[in-house]
């Protein structure tokens, strides 16, 4: 009776475990006779597996860490290992490089995690996307160095400075993949502005600014005329010329002090002969500084005209400008008894001493010959 009864028991349980009427269980079933009779399968498992996404530099081990969803079943308590790689559209999750190293990087991010086989349960994987977001530099410091400096002096050009520093929370960012930058407002002369475009780890923007100075323009002197006593008022001065603003002038009392009024634009003019102190100075504009006033001395000389009576029967008219009672320039004409020009002579004197002089003779009323002689300091040169 207990034989039959065994066996009897033995085809049930194996009936009910083929049938799947009682959960399938890791071991061997054994028939009434002690033989092996059924393996039962082990079942499969859910892995969802789960993570916080983070800002750059903000990763919190407690906050992201990597953990299962309720969603998981692992019932036995499978040992869990997580790996991170890089997200790729092209691949594959099982397909991707994974390492258990967190990552550090912005970008978008493949969490895998894998459950180990149970007594029971099959190993499990499963995977979840996260992201490392680019920290925003808003409110970042940017800082153009001094090294600069000379660099931010108008000239008409862009101004892209070379040495900037930005600092984002105290921390320095690096400029060969953490930012680019960008000036804008930077030709002119006044405040330029630096916008640094985050990149790599960080997005958004912050600017910073600095200045382009106003250059010295460049100034050409006004040059003194040869003026004589014509009872009418005479410029005193060729006008001078400046590359940015215009040019002023004034009459002073001296050499030393410069006016302190009666500035124009305006050459100074001059009626009665004698010496004149001309001021002038470069009043710059948006983009040029104002130049310190400098002076030039010009004067209106008073002519003298001298007929001389030659032994041959010409005559010498001699007209001598002089100026401040130093010749400054001689003009003479020879002409004959019946009023013909045979010579002409023009001089000029520096502080007295002969500069220049140019002889043309005539024949019949036409220039025949001429000749310029110019004295230097070192010597003379003649020319004919």
């Amino acid at each position: 009776m207990k034989l039959k009864l065994k066996k009897l028991l033995g085809l049930l349980l194996s009936l009910a475990m083929v049938l799947g009427l009682m959960p399938a269980m890791a071991g061997t079933a054994f028939a009434a006779d002690d033989t092996e009779a059924v393996v039962a399968a082990k079942e499969d498992i859910s892995v969802y597996p789960s993570i916080t996404s983070w800002i750059y530099g903000n990763y919190d081990e407690t906050v992201n860490a990597p953990t299962l969803s309720v969603e998981s079943t692992n019932p036995e308590g499978g040992e869990v290992t997580y790996s991170y790689a890089a997200y790729d559209s092209s691949k594959a999750d099982e397909e991707l490089d994974y390492s258990e190293a967190v990552p550090v990087d912005a970008g978008d991010y493949v969490l895998r995690a894998q459950v180990t086989e149970t007594e029971n349960y099959k190993a499990g994987t499963g995977y979840a996307n996260f992201t490392v977001y680019p920290k925003s530099i808003d409110g970042a410091e940017v800082i153009v160095k001094a090294e600069d400096i000379e660099y931010y002096t108008y000239d008409g050009t862009e101004k892209y400075p070379e040495n900037v520093e930005v600092f984002l929370e105290e921390i320095r960012l690096f400029g060969d993949g953490d930012y680019t930058y960008y000036s804008t407002n930077n030709i002119n002369a006044g405040t330029a502005i630096l916008t640094v475009y985050g990149a790599g780890n960080y997005t958004g923007y912050a600017e910073g600014t600095f200045d382009i100075a106003k250059a010295v323009p460049e100034v050409t002197a006004p040059s003194v005329k040869l003026l004589t006593d014509s009872g009418e008022p005479q410029e005193l001065v060729e006008a001078g010329t400046v590359s940015g603003g215009q040019m002023l002038y004034a009459l002073g009392t001296d050499d030393v002090t410069a006016p302190e009024e009666g500035w124009s634009t305006s050459i100074p003019t001059g009626t009665d002969a004698g010496a004149y102190h001309v001021w002038y100075m470069a009043e710059g504009d948006s983009n040029h500084e104002d130049t310190e006033p400098a002076c030039v001395e010009a004067a209106i000389g008073e002519e003298i005209t001298e007929y001389i009576f030659n032994d041959d029967g010409t005559v010498t008219i001699l007209t001598t400008t002089w100026v401040n009672g130093v010749a400054a320039a001689e003009n003479e004409i020879t002409k004959d008894g019946d009023g013909n020009t045979l010579e002409t002579a023009e001089s000029t004197f520096e502080e007295g001493e002969l500069t220049l002089e140019a002889i043309t003779r005539y024949e019949n009323g036409e220039a025949e010959a001429s000749r310029v002689r110019a004295v230097y300091e070192d010597g003379e040169g003649v020319s004919e």
